[in-house]
């Protein structure tokens, strides 16, 4: 292949898929792309956080509400318990202790 044009390779019949790609960038378009970048990354990681923070504070706000609709209506329903009592058992507790 020594001597044959670089470029006559490109336009062969055989070649299928041919593709040239050249990206020279100066240090100053480099620089400010990477600014670029840092700024978006830095944007969307406190996004997110503020977004974490927020879900927590809410979270952690309904239930003292919770908690203070819960202190405000207390009811007696909520100290006391109710079971039978069989009737041979309380005539017994009235017989000993009225009687």
């Amino acid at each position: 292949m020594a001597g044959t044009n670089p470029g006559s390779m490109c336009t062969d019949t055989t070649n299928l898929l041919f593709v040239q790609y050249s990206c020279e960038q100066n240090k100053e378009e480099q620089s400010a792309k990477f600014n670029h970048l840092i700024v978006a990354s830095a944007t969307a990681s406190l996004i997110s956080l503020l977004f974490v923070l927020n879900l927590s504070s809410l979270y952690k706000g309904g239930k003292i509400q919770q908690l203070e609709w819960d202190i405000s209506t207390v009811t007696a329903g909520d100290y006391s318990v109710e079971f039978d009592i069989p009737r041979r058992n309380y005539e017994e507790w009235y017989n000993r202790t009225y009687l």
